[in-house]
């Protein structure tokens, strides 16, 4: 069983809207770095191919036009095999990932290994400069999303965030 978070697509308007997604390859700095699902990523203008765009952790004053939500299939690149279970799955470091540009009131949900600290219903998440995963806390002063539900489905344990 592995340790990687899972997100879930509630409720988010790039499931209808293209214009809303991107293909990214994350960095730190010049170097390639794994990422789960679930996590956020500051996407940049740069053009790594002809439509992937190069990202990079998040950086202080991030909003909804620079940050993307990391959410790919969860297919193994190198077999194209779908992984049995959700949590082994990560972003490998080089590999094209898939992010989503969040809009106010988009809902998604995501298991704890997503966030830096406990989620919980009434908490908020914002943006940590150099961090891949947002921060719980309990003022909504300059958060991103607030935790809106807790689900349980089966044995994983959901946190269903509103976009603000």
């Amino acid at each position: 069983m592995g340790n990687h978070a899972i997100v879930r697509l509630d409720r988010l308007s790039g499931t209808v809207d293209g214009s809303k997604l991107a293909s990214v390859r994350i960095f730190n700095g010049a170097d390639p770095i794994e990422v789960d699902n679930g996590n956020f990523v500051h996407i940049t203008t740069d053009l790594i191919d002809r439509e992937v765009f190069k990202a990079t952790k998040m950086v202080s004053g991030d909003d909804k036009v620079t940050l993307g939500l990391v959410a790919s299939v969860e297919i193994d690149p190198t077999s194209r095999l779908k992984y049995n279970d959700l949590d082994d799955f990560t972003n490998r470091a080089g590999t094209v990932a898939r992010v989503y540009r969040l809009e106010t009131n988009d809902i998604f949900s995501a298991t704890a290994e997503a966030f830096d600290g406990t989620p919980a219903d009434g908490k908020y998440i914002s943006v940590v400069a150099d961090e891949t995963k947002m921060e719980v806390g309990t003022t909504a002063t300059g958060a991103f999303a607030e935790c809106i539900a807790v689900e349980t489905v089966g044995r994983k344990t959901f946190y269903v965030f509103k976009v603000l």
